[in-house]
């Protein structure tokens, strides 16, 4: 099987991350070149390996539909464990002449490490208490805790991989679970604490909004949101198989 040569400048992602906040522990030579063929679940995906179909592990349950297209390169990981029913996991598409990650559980390394590093801006002054805190029966992304006087503050971070002429657009599909985490950081601001949520745009865009097309009650819980002092911040982040890092803050509009 073919490993994959960096072949970054050729396909277009311009935005390859020059000081990256943190480095995958293994040698790019373990990713190989292949082709998508179609999803079969959630979870899994047939991929096409020197002109061989090969199920993979797909580690993101999104509907995914702008970027999973029959035919489109992909970059897989060889499994390590001989037992494994899928051999390799779908690391990468490229889509419209960009690499993009499939990592469902990237932007929240992403921010973390943004986060310790002190990198953010609007998180200046915050540590990291707890992951996944659990509250009541639900769970948020992070809790952090301020550094100067003890406050607490609930963050949920979603991934955006869905751009439109430069828009970054979220959900790709309507998503009754991002709706009650939304809900959640809601009630977290009335209790006085205070809440935020974060969506790390994994691709070019400008400019972020909210898909109020596809799922209205989803814009409809945002914008209430926001009037009740939820904090709304939207990162570009440039993700290749050398690093991933935070490029910059883009304005969010959500009405």
């Amino acid at each position: 099987m073919r490993p994959w040569k960096p072949r970054l400048e050729k396909i277009g992602t311009a935005e390859v991350a020059r000081r990256p906040i943190s480095l995958e522990e293994r040698p790019l030579t373990r990713y190989l070149e292949g082709k998508f063929l179609h999803r079969r679940d959630r979870f899994t995906a047939w991929v096409e390996v020197d002109r061989k179909p090969f199920l993979a592990h797909l580690p993101n349950p999104g509907r995914l539909g702008e970027l999973l297209k029959p035919g489109a390169m992909v970059l897989l990981l060889e499994g390590e464990d001989p037992k494994r029913k899928t051999p390799f996991e779908l690391s990468f598409i490229v889509s419209d002449g960009e690499l993009v990650s499939l990592d469902s559980r990237l932007p929240n390394r992403i921010f973390g490490e943004a986060v310790e590093k002190r990198m953010l801006r609007e998180f200046q002054g915050w540590r990291i208490a707890r992951r996944e805190p659990r509250i009541d029966r639900r769970r948020l992304d992070f809790q952090l805790v301020n550094e100067a006087d003890g406050r607490i503050r609930y963050v949920e971070v979603k991934s955006c991989t869905l751009v439109r002429d430069g828009v970054a657009l979220f959900p790709d599909a309507p998503t009754e679970r991002g709706r009650r985490h939304v809900e959640e950081l809601m009630r977290m601001r009335r209790l006085g604490f205070e809440s935020s949520i974060v969506f790390i745009v994994q691709r070019r865009a400008e400019i972020f909004r909210v898909n109020a097309s596809l799922d209205p009650r989803f814009a409809d819980t945002l914008g209430r949101a926001e009037g009740e002092g939820v904090g709304i911040y939207a990162y570009r982040a440039a993700v290749n198989p050398q690093g991933y890092e935070i490029t910059g803050r883009i304005p969010a509009s959500i009405g």
